[in-house]
């Protein structure tokens, strides 16, 4: 007669095993949630980039160069977002209403900051992204946003682009982008323009004016990545993704 032996594991090893796969999960989950949301937040600002700039093209061709609209820096504003509104269907609303939560560094880990807050009127999007911006249009207004450099955009404003939702954080999911008399660029570009160029400031996150962490914009629209969130030795001309 044969006998036949069996094998198995004991508790300890089977314990000692789940312990394992439960770290690495730990590890690792996190990190593929983030991925995820990520991915969700590339795509809706890829597509309000896209209405952007169809809208202001269709502007553009209607009501002529937004340097052209008022020689008041703050109708000049009110007249570039209502003749925008005219083609991007925006619906105003109140700071009140929209914009009563704080906007914090995309690199402010700690939550040490106690967040920026804007009292402005906003715009909510058909899709939900809401767009908001400062008291004035108060810059030069006199270059294209195809000029390869100094400064002399009209002014800029920010597109929180799953509106009211968390994390309510520049460079994850709101972003800047600036006006200039033909059109709207994306803030942080990788041509070399004063305002555009300003992928460096998202790096530095945090550092420095709230305007600038928010920079993040030409790097997503044009990699379709927030590595910048991972590592700081990203540049246009090298390393576009982090290896983390």
């Amino acid at each position: 007669m044969v006998k036949l032996k069996f094998f198995g594991f004991t508790l300890a090893e089977v314990l000692i095993t789940l312990g394992i796969v439960g770290v690495v999960a730990a590890m690792t989950i996190p990190s593929l949630l983030t991925r995820i949301e990520e991915k969700v937040l590339i795509n809706k600002l890829l597509e309000v980039n896209s209405q952007l700039v169809e809208a202001s093209r269709l502007m553009i061709d209607e009501y002529g160069l937004v340097n052209t609209y008022s020689e008041d820096e703050i109708e000049r504003r009110d007249l570039f977002f209502e003749n925008l509104s005219r083609h991007l269907k925006l619906s105003k609303c109140t700071w009140k209403t929209c914009m009563n939560h704080p906007y914090i560094p995309a690199h402010d880990y700690k939550g040490s900051s106690p967040g920026w807050r804007f009292y402005n009127d906003a715009f909510y999007l058909p899709n939900g992204a809401l767009i908001f911006y400062t008291a004035t249009f108060n810059e030069p207004c006199n270059i294209s946003k195809d000029a390869s450099r100094g400064s002399g955009s009209c002014g800029f404003f920010f597109v929180d682009v799953n509106g009211r939702q968390k994390p309510n954080t520049f460079g994850v999911d709101t972003f800047k982008f600036q006006v200039y008399p033909d059109g709207i660029v994306a803030a942080g570009g990788p041509k070399y323009n004063y305002w555009a160029n300003a992928f460096y400031e998202c790096l530095r996150g945090a550092a420095g004016d709230y305007r600038q962490s928010a920079c993040c914009t030409g790097w997503v629209i044009k990699n379709k990545n927030m590595d910048y969130r991972r590592c700081q030795d990203l540049s246009w001309t090298g390393k576009t993704r982090c290896t983390k």
